[in-house]
């Protein structure tokens, strides 16, 4: 937002500005996460060091009680709590300076689970000698739309199986069990979840099933010593 103070005698009108870094925060239906929105706040007139902040939310945001001033860079944050939007239910909340005559919003969105998808951002097919170390894998979390959704539940399963390779022609034996585990995490403000691939020693594959929400869903298998 921009405001242009009325001058006297003649003199320009000072310019005053709020720019807030993410105007729209996507956050998974249900879940309470917290964020930091980055607003910047200009003066042409002199320094904005110093001007108090107020920070408001409607219901689904959260804004902790407190005085905030704008730093020597004229930025303001504060932690804000997103939660338990219901799908596509949108909250807004503001950032006002010089007693809330210059503002800038923002909104968190909730979104459904069937909308979540994973995409694979890092560390797909990697194929090591057999005395590697696995990479983390990297899952960006989105809303189908190109949006990076937070708060989302990231499910990572893993089995390691033995590497063995079929000698010759006919019904080849069952790979051994080496190792599983399932690791559950949260995806952050830019939807991002990241696990260590488990690995055991010697020729094997570690096999990898990525879910998110109730259709979002990676398969990837890595290998060492093949």
């Amino acid at each position: 937002m921009l405001l242009r103070t009325p001058g006297a005698g003649g003199m320009s009108s000072p310019v005053r500005t709020a720019t807030v870094s993410r105007a729209v925060e996507y956050v998974a239906a249900g879940a309470t996460f917290v964020r930091s929105p980055q607003v910047s706040f200009t003066d042409n007139s002199g320094t904005v060091t110093g001007t108090p902040v107020v920070w408001t939310g409607t219901t689904g945001i959260g804004v902790g009680s407190g005085a905030y001033f704008l730093d020597g860079d004229g930025m303001a944050s504060v932690p804000v709590t997103l939660r338990s939007l219901g799908a596509g239910v949108r909250a807004m909340g503001s950032a006002c300076g010089w007693r809330g005559t210059v503002c800038a919003g923002f909104a968190a969105e909730g979104v459904a689970p069937e909308a979540l998808q994973a995409e694979i951002v890092s560390g797909a097919g990697q194929a090591l000698p057999v005395d590697g170390t696995f990479a983390a894998v990297v899952v960006r979390v989105t809303d189908g739309l190109g949006h990076p959704v937070a708060g989302a539940v990231v499910e990572f399963h893993q089995t390691v199986v033995s590497g063995a390779v079929c000698a010759g022609p006919g019904r080849c034996p069952a790979q051994a069990v080496l190792l599983q585990g399932t690791s559950e995490l949260v995806s952050d403000v830019d939807g991002f979840a990241s696990v260590r691939p488990l690995q055991v020693a010697g020729q094997e594959v570690t096999n990898l099933v990525v879910t998110a929400g109730t259709q979002g869903f990676v398969l990837l298998a890595l290998t060492r010593g093949w």
